[in-house]
């Protein structure tokens, strides 16, 4: 049920607070009951229905948050009610850690009090109170001398409920008395109730601006004061997505500020960044800078590097100091200094070489809503420079390092506004007019695979890095040897080629001009071709790791906030690969395009060198929830297209050669083979050899021209040589008998290009055996001969024109049409017309080729004694 927080002040408790008042005081604290201007807010009571609600073994019952705001004084009361539900919300809630800055607040613990079983306990004098110096940001070189109040509440079982409250007296004096808060109006666990409360006495008038929420306050005078109120029962928690831009705020949330205008704000911060110019340690700076340079350009970059180089980089920010920048003689001194130290300087220095300069107030990571919040002070976490050379802006920020190029290149990110400090005062300035650069990064690899494939593979790796990468990337190199680096990067190569060694030490080349950084890598690989489960290749595989580490999968496409995405960047990695001359390779385009982001591969291969190129370039800075479903679709799409298999027939196999094995035979091509052998010797015997017409002599034969003998000595030749020829060119298919073989064949030829392979086999087999049955009836003289001589000439033609245009036709792989393999088929086309026409015209050929299968009589009774002769030497 609903309890009443102030009923467990007891006199007691008073008392206790004041007789330990001057030691708790020393101790950092002090304690004392509830003031009299908070309102008392009840706790609701706990339902057990939400249970399951809960996070980390807590219900959270109250947020209670209560401002008092005076024209020179602050108050700001917290009040907190929770239930530890389990063991692990009994040991989140025994311990409480209150923030503070001794300088200017001081902390006064209310109450600390148990609720079991329907008894209250009061347990702040049994509770352990100790106050630390943390320095949370010590390791961010800054030292704001904050403390942490800690409490350890005994005796914490679960189920209890734990109240506590406490007030911080005081505010920052550098804000002269200004007012700005940022309320919170939902959390990432549910809260049975919420409640904020502004007492508001400022002279100044209260400005309110909500985001991500309707809430409007309870507005109504208390005495001399203007209250707001807002409260709200049964929050539900809101669970952020996870890696949403820096701009975005996931939680609904309600502005308070005091500040009427940018303006206002600018007037506020010009007292404290008022450059100042002129003296003695300055002019020590900036005499040799003018020496030294001829433009302002030149001038701006010295001036830069002296106060990034020469000042180092640590925040002394206790109390005024954590918006207050010392002044610049001081920091010259000293020689250290935070990003307002550093601005002041150097403004103060550009000032004094006459170069327009100002310093300016960003937001490092929501940057993008100030045009949408209220003005204050206290949304800026970093402060640059802007310098105006020539009519254009540059920002620059001194607290970076290792920066190197002309004013140009000098890497700035573009935070989306900033508040330029000037004595007239300014608005937000727009910052991505000046900044419009892209951050890039690129690998270029070389790998030469030209050796025998048991040889070692030499690979080479060119790494780019421009603007922000290439600051970092100096920045690495001042804090790691190069020893170390060379075996980190051994190591993450090893990821992909696991025998991978060093061939060369790393080299660096640093373009300062242009702001660009180039490393070189030099590895060998003794072993890039690995077997996989396909026993009849090898495989050598690519992988583009500047892609894989910067382009990444959506974890989850369910999401209701927008997608952060690393934006301006551009990756281009480049493989490529050095392979014998007489390789082939396809040519490839593909395109991925998002509105978040452009993903290109692109593959070709000219005079022995393969190259795989890969360019990713974001578009914009986020990805909208409606979205997310395409992005992740494309993102996949492109880490899909990401990698290149190279793979050639296992060395075990010897491509090419084939030896009969009848565990490794290509049955169907056999079959087919075989069955064009057997058709055609059917058909050459059937219709070749026995195909015998009568035949009459012609009149006037010279039987002294009867004989194999003159030019027909060229066609006796030729009738014996071209099986011989056939046979021994279908050597270079009898790969197609090895059913391994065949079966690489089938992974690399299409269908028709496969059937053009079997028809080669076919018509080599039935032209074996048409010269065959040729010289049978060449050698026997047959009459016959003649007309099968121009026939087999022009089937020879046919078979080598219908080879090249079928290979032009189907694009077969690793073969093109030359230009000797037309004049070669122009030279058979003119050889078969030649010998046709001979074979026609004759008189040798006449006087030769007379015979008939069999011995008959002359078709005619009468015939001359010359005739005679020509038939007798023809029976």
């Amino acid at each position: 049920m609903p309890f009443n927080i102030r009923k467990f002040m007891t006199f007691p408790v008073v008392l206790l607070g004041l007789v330990f008042a001057p030691s708790l005081f020393a101790q950092g604290y002090s304690i004392a009951p509830v003031p009299g201007w908070v309102e008392n807010i009840q706790a609701p009571a706990w339902d057990q229905a939400q249970q399951g609600n809960n996070s980390d073994g807590v219900a959270y019952l109250l947020v209670d948050r209560q401002w008092r705001v005076n024209a020179g004084r602050q108050s700001h009361y917290r009040h907190y009610v929770s239930k530890a539900l389990n063991t692990s919300g009994v040991e989140s809630s025994s311990q409480i850690s209150i923030d503070f800055d001794p300088v200017y607040e001081s902390i006064t613990l209310h109450e600390i009090v148990i609720h079991r079983d329907g008894q209250s306990s009061d347990r702040l004098n049994r509770s352990r109170i100790s106050v630390i110096q943390r320095e949370k940001d010590l390791e961010s070189l800054i030292y704001d001398g904050s403390k942490t109040l800690n409490v350890f509440v005994d005796d914490v079982r679960s189920g209890d409920i734990v109240e506590y409250s406490y007030t911080l007296e005081g505010a920052n004096p550098i804000f002269s008395g200004h007012f700005s808060r940022r309320l919170k109006m939902r959390w990432s666990v549910p809260v049975a109730r919420s409640y904020h409360r502004v007492l508001w006495a400022s002279p100044r008038p209260l400005h309110i601006r909500n985001r991500g929420t309707d809430i409007q306050p309870e507005k109504k005078r208390a005495g001399r004061y203007t209250e707001y109120v807002w409260r709200q029962d049964g929050v539900e928690e809101l669970l952020s997505d996870g890696n949403t831009p820096g701009w975005y705020e996931p939680y609904p949330v309600i502005y308070l500020s005091d500040y009427a205008s940018w303006n206002a704000v600018t007037d506020w911060a010009w007292p404290l960044y008022r450059p100042v110019t002129g003296t003695p340690a300055q002019n020590a700076i900036i005499a040799p800078i003018l020496e030294t340079t001829d433009s302002p350009e030149q001038r701006v970059l010295a001036a830069l590097h002296f106060v990034q180089d020469e000042v180092r980089y640590l925040g002394i920010e206790m109390g005024t100091r954590s918006h207050e920048p010392n002044t610049p003689d001081a920091v010259i001194d000293q020689r250290f200094g935070d990003c307002k130290d550093k601005s002041r300087l150097l403004v103060s220095l550009l000032q004094g070489m006459g170069i327009e300069a100002s310093s300016a107030l960003v937001n490092t990571t929501g940057g993008e809503i100030m045009k949408d919040v209220l003005p204050t002070p206290t949304l800026f976490d970093h402060a640059i420079v802007v310098a105006r050379v020539n009519g254009r802006n540059y920002w620059l920020d001194p607290t970076r390092t290792y920066q190197s190029g002309d004013l140009d290149a000098v890497y700035q990110p573009d935070y989306d506004y900033a508040l330029v400090i000037t004595e007239q005062g300014s608005d937000l300035v727009e910052m991505s007019g000046d900044v419009a650069v892209v951050h890039s990064k690129t690998v270029e690899e070389t790998f030469d695979l030209r050796g025998a494939i048991d040889a070692p593979a030499t690979y080479r790796i060119l790494t780019r890095y421009g603007q922000y990468y290439a600051d970092d990337f100096r920045q690495e190199l001042s804090e790691t040897s190069i020893r170390q680096m060379q075996q980190s990067y051994l190591k993450y190569m090893a990821n992909y080629y696991s025998d991978i060694q060093v061939a060369d030490s790393i080299s660096v080349t640093d373009d300062k001009q242009k702001n660009s950084l180039a490393l070189t890598e030099q590895y060998t690989i003794p072993a890039i071709w690995t077997e996989g489960n396909d026993e009849r290749y090898i495989y050598a595989d690519f992988e583009p790791f500047l892609i894989y580490d910067h382009v990444r999968n959506v974890e989850s496409p369910i999401r209701t906030m927008p997608y952060a995405v690393s934006h301006p960047v551009r990756y281009q990695h480049t493989t490529r690969v050095l392979v014998p001359e007489d390789s082939s390779f396809d040519d490839e385009f593909i395109e991925v395009a998002d509105p978040a982001f452009r993903f290109t591969k692109k593959v070709e291969y000219s005079d022995g060198v393969l190259v795989i190129d890969y360019v990713y370039e974001s578009r914009k800075d986020h990805v909208a929830p409606e979205d997310i479903q395409a992005y992740a679709e494309n993102i996949r799409a492109a880490r899909g297209l990401a990698g290149y298999q190279m793979l050639r027939a296992n060395p075990a196999i010897d491509l090419g050669q084939y030896s009969f094995d009848a565990r490794d035979v290509n049955w169907p091509m056999a079959i087919l083979v075989l069955l064009a052998f057997a058709g055609s010797v059917f058909v050459g015997f059937r219709y070749v050899y026995l195909y015998d017409p009568v035949y009459r002599a012609p009149d006037n034969i010279n039987s002294r021209l009867a004989g194999i003998s003159g030019w027909l000595l060229l066609p006796g030749l030729m009738v014996i040589f071209s099986p011989i020829r056939i046979a021994i060119d279908s050597r270079d298919l009898w790969y197609v008998f090895s059913a391994q073989q065949w079966s690489i064949v089938e992974d690399y030829l299409t269908e028709p290009q496969q059937l053009t392979v079997a028809f080669e086999m076919v018509a080599n087999a039935a032209m074996l055996v048409a010269g065959l049955f040729l010289a049978v009836l060449f050698f026997s003289r047959r009459h016959t001969l003649p007309r099968f001589f121009i026939a087999y000439m022009l089937l020879t033609l046919a078979v080598h024109g219908g080879d090249l245009l079928l290979i032009h036709l189907l694009s077969f792989p690793d073969v093109e049409v030359a230009r000797s393999d037309i004049v070669e088929l122009a030279r058979l086309a003119f050889s078969s017309a030649l010998w046709s026409l001979y074979f026609v015209r004759s008189e040798r050929v006449k006087a030769t080729f007379t015979r008939r299968r069999k011995r008959r009589e002359p078709a005619s009774g009468r015939v001359d004694s010359e005739a005679d002769v020509v038939v007798q030497h023809a029976g």
